[in-house]
């Protein structure tokens, strides 16, 4: 029987980016990337994560928890009629 190769995981600096990248809060998706690590890589099912990044956008990835929009609130620009 082969032995599985044990999952690679991301770096915070990683997660952090890959969240940011896609609009979500990186301290959340970080959180939530910590649980899996601390739980041995293993899902609230004892499944294995992995693809840590995938289980994230998977599971965690969702307009709820999506950062709001940064909107320019002192636009200086003006149209021109």
């Amino acid at each position: 029987k082969k032995e599985k190769p044990s999952p690679t995981i991301p770096s915070e600096s990683e997660i952090r980016k890959y969240a940011s990248d896609n609009g979500y809060n990186p301290d959340f998706m970080w959180e939530r990337a910590k649980g899996y690590i601390d739980a041995g890589m293993k899902d609230s099912q004892g499944n294995d994560v992995k693809n840590l990044k995938l289980k994230l956008n998977q599971v965690w990835f969702q307009p709820k928890y999506k950062t709001e929009e940064i909107t320019e609130t002192n636009n200086n620009s003006q149209l021109i009629l």
